[in-house]
């Protein structure tokens, strides 16, 4: 949950922090499209300035000048001195001078800047009046419109005295009426004999704007703290809905989890191997997994799918899970449906994924020739390696009904004569090392309590007198070489079976065999009794029972049935007796 929240806050800072960079950027992008607009603005008043300018100087052009009287402030151009008929007189005796388009416009511009607030220039590089002479940025004005005639302008930001300005210049191209005043062959025409321009102050613009721009500005905070306070309820809304969704799915994980826990008791209520099997092949791939990785949650990985790897048990009848025997080809092949059950029960949750794609290749072999989908070498993920060796070990060093187990070496022996044919060779050194000095806690597949009794009765109970069968017997007498609860058998033979069967009939024999068994159960109920080959009953015990063929034929199942009795005693641990077939020996040569 800790996690989880604080996920949610640094997403949510990610989120404001995005937010506020793009407020910012919107403010630096007002600011600089504010200062384009400022800057436009100038500049369409400088060319409005130029136009006007420029229209005046084509008109006094084109009209070939103008004469205005001589007084002091309009005296004869000495400039235009080469130009006759500078200076004429009317018919009344007034004294006019020739006036040319750059003398005009000068002159407006001296006199009446004001009226229209810009004051504009004319230049040229080889001027009639040195006055009009370029300085250092007309120049280069000419100069660059010179070399770009399509061009109609020139302008540029440029801070004098500490203020800016922009600046623009417009040519002034040579006609057929400028020839009038200037050199014919210097100044062809077409050619580009200087320009007009203009310097116009920004700051009476932003002084203009300024209040527009703030009014607008000021939004901008308003703005971001309007889209703060929408990411943060926004985050608290998706984090209020995410918590409920996040605990709907907790209840349905633990819910599955619970029901994953009661399938697992389950099962251990139903296969007492399994139950004891799981735990301790975690146990052991835990001990292997941590040769391996220093990640502690890939060792609680392995272990727990290792406690859950026979869950798809659940599925296996128990004609086929509890046999004693070996199992044939059929039901081998459906035992093996416990692999898909195990994966399709765990796969369905995020929870198990992992862990079921464990389960699902912990019998698979190295060589490729396991199940379900005969993986070989690195096919096989790394974590279902260890586990097939686990597995394989407890198997081997845990007594079956229908085989005895084997010691903690030989297991590990085996498990070095299968490196690279069922086991992983680099895992099976590791394994072989850490389970050398492992200690074998007995556990075998009886039943122990009286639901379990009832449960295995199909395999281990004798289906006439309700005594144990040859299964059982075969798993004790296997068991007992190390559990060493048994000292002595007592083999009691009840003979001429076969003649009073004939004599009475089959019904008759089974109900004496049935009536003897109960019998011999209420004399011993503490010891275990078995019925083997039909008229073998065979009692276990730690002492000698006092038991003889003659108290025997005084019991009432068998009194006055002419039915011989045979007791044999024998030492079950001098003699090593671990199966039936040796207890068969033994008894041949007593």
């Amino acid at each position: 949950m800790k996690t989880e929240d604080t996920t949610y806050s640094n997403l949510r800072l990610i989120v404001l922090l995005i937010w506020t960079l793009l407020s910012s950027g919107a403010a630096v992008y007002y600011w600089y499209s504010y200062n384009k607009q400022v800057v436009l603005l100038a500049k369409n008043t400088a060319r409005t300035a130029l136009n006007k300018d420029l229209a005046s100087r084509k008109w006094v052009i084109e009209h070939g000048g103008i004469y205005a009287p001589v007084d002091a402030s309009t005296p004869p151009n000495p400039h235009l001195k080469h130009v006759p008929e500078r200076d004429i007189k009317t018919p009344s005796g007034v004294s006019l001078t020739l006036m040319n388009s750059s003398y005009v416009l000068r002159q407006m511009i001296n006199n009446y800047s004001t009226l229209y607030g810009e004051k504009t220039r004319i230049s040229s590089k080889q001027p009639l009046n040195p006055a009009n002479k370029a300085d250092k940025w007309q120049s280069k004005a000419i100069e660059y419109l010179s070399n770009n005639r399509s061009v109609d302008e020139y302008d540029e930001i440029e801070t004098l005295n500490d203020e800016t300005y922009v600046r623009m210049m417009i040519p002034m191209v040579t006609d057929k009426n400028c020839q009038k005043c200037h050199d014919p062959d210097k100044n062809p025409i077409g050619g580009m004999r200087g320009g007009i321009d203009v310097s116009v102050p920004l700051e009476n613009f932003y002084a203009l704007t300024q209040d527009e721009f703030l009014k607008k500005l000021l939004w901008l905070p308003l703005i971001w703290i309007t889209g703060v306070i929408a990411i943060i309820a926004g985050f608290r809304v998706i984090q209020s809905k995410a918590e409920k969704l996040r605990a709907v799915e907790v209840e349905k994980v633990k819910n599955y989890q619970n029901m994953i826990s009661l399938v697992i008791d389950l099962i251990d209520k139903r296969d007492s191997y399994t139950a004891g099997h799981s735990h301790r092949v975690a146990e052991y791939c835990e001990m292997i997994a941590k040769e391996i990785y220093q990640d502690d949650s890939i060792i609680q990985k392995v272990k727990e799918a290792a406690i859950m790897h026979d869950i798809g048990k659940i599925a296996i009848p128990d004609s086929i899970l509890l046999k004693p025997g070996k199992l044939n080809e059929s039901e081998y092949q459906l035992i093996q449906y416990h692999l898909t059950a195990s994966y399709e029960l765990l796969s369905k949750v995020d929870l198990y994924h992992e862990l079921a794609e464990i389960i699902r290749y912990h019998h698979e072999r190295f060589d490729g020739t396991g199940y379900p989908e005969g993986l070989a070498g690195d096919e096989i993920p790394p974590l279902a390696h260890i586990m097939i060796i686990a597995d394989a070990f407890d198997a081997m060093t845990t007594d079956r009904i229908y085989k005895p187990r084997k010691s903690v070496q030989e297991a590990l022996q085996e498990i070095e004569r299968l490196k690279g044919i069922q086991f992983d060779p680099e895992i099976a050194d590791i394994a072989i090392h850490v389970l050398q000095n492992v200690k074998i806690e007995l556990a075998n597949q009886l039943p122990t309590t009286d639901l379990e009794q009832e449960r295995f009765a199909y395999y281990l109970k004798d289906q006439l007198t309700g005594l144990n069968n040859h299964w059982a017997l075969e798993a004790i007498l296997g068991s007992n070489q190390q559990t060493k609860e048994y000292l002595f058998a007592t083999v009691i033979h009840l003979e001429h079976m076969l003649a009073f069967n004939r004599k009475y009939g089959w019904e008759e024999g089974d109900l004496l065999l049935q009536e003897f068994g109960y019998m011999l159960k209420d004399l011993y109920s503490s010891n275990p009794i078995f019925r083997i080959f039909g008229d073998y009953f065979i009692i276990l015990s730690s002492d000698v029972l006092d038991i003889t063929p003659s108290e025997i034929l005084k019991t009432k199942p068998i009194q006055e049935k002419n039915i011989g009795v045979k007791i044999t005693k024998t030492h079950l641990l001098e003699e090593n007796i671990n199966s039936i077939r040796r207890l068969e020996e033994v008894l041949k040569n007593q």
